[in-house]
């Protein structure tokens, strides 16, 4: 398993300088970065930075619009451009998933586009929120898009804090989506200040020792680390659940 940086972590940084912010992730010992927007970047300064700092493109979210019919063929060249292989649909808004039929219509949606990005080498992926886990008409749309997408066209990345905010084990879900699990979000959850908020790696609630066991069984090729709260920098955070999430897998490992 690798271990990578989803850039939405530190995006207002992003936003200011996207050259400096891939050197001191490459500097924190991450090994790749997985993107969620380029920043009026072109395809090959991003791949300029990527060679530069020794990072891997570990996946980007793409808004299902970009990946519609007028638009899939451009973004793919983007992503062909910067070498990442691995899309990632990250959110669907409310007016569209309202019912199971909305659900089947995103599901349907999702197998076109998977369909389209394998004959190009790509991979198609969802990720999940915390709406994932509640009922829609006595269905759980998790449920609903493994049961409607082909397994062939469209897999899944786990946002195991969002799972676990919804009130389920993620290695349960894991073990659910088995091989269709593509790459996971590792960001831990806890408590403060009667709020339930991300934290760094082993402030909060999830056996991550555990966690990873399950993940190197399934094969899992991406941990991703995010964060959207902060006590200290974000840097600073950024850097230690790097620190933390290798000191894990290294136990792990010798545990072996």
């Amino acid at each position: 398993m690798k271990v990578g940086l989803q850039l939405y972590t530190i995006r207002d940084l992003l936003a200011k300088n996207v050259e400096q912010v891939m050197e001191r992730v490459s500097s924190f010992g991450y090994e790749g970065v997985q993107f969620a927007g380029f920043y009026d970047q072109s395809s090959e300064e991003i791949l300029r930075l990527l060679k530069m700092y020794s990072l891997h493109p570990a996946g980007s979210h793409v808004d299902l619009e970009l990946l519609s019919k007028e638009k899939i063929q451009e973004t793919m060249e983007y992503h062909h451009t910067i070498g990442n292989r691995l899309l990632i649909v990250p959110y669907v808004e409310e007016n569209e998933r309202k019912t199971k039929d909305d659900y089947k219509r995103l599901a349907e949606k999702l197998n076109i586009a998977g369909e389209q990005v394998q004959r190009e080498g790509f991979s198609l992926a969802y990720h999940n929120h915390d709406f994932e886990f509640s009922k829609v008409e006595g269905k759980l749309p998790l449920d609903l898009l493994t049961k409607e997408t082909v397994p062939d066209y469209v897999s899944f990345e786990l946002d195991v804090y969002w799972a676990k905010y919804a009130g389920f084990d993620p290695i349960s879900i894991m073990l659910k989506l088995g091989s269709r699990l593509k790459s996971l979000h590792v960001k831990d959850i806890a408590k403060k200040e009667g709020k339930t908020v991300s934290t760094v790696i082993g402030n909060g609630e999830i056996d991550w020792l555990k966690f990873a066991s399950y993940a190197a069984k399934l094969e899992v090729e991406w941990l991703i680390v995010e964060q959207e709260h902060f006590e200290k920098d974000p840097l600073v955070e950024t850097e230690e659940n790097y620190l933390r999430l290798h000191s894990i897998l290294k136990e792990m490992r010798s545990a072996q």
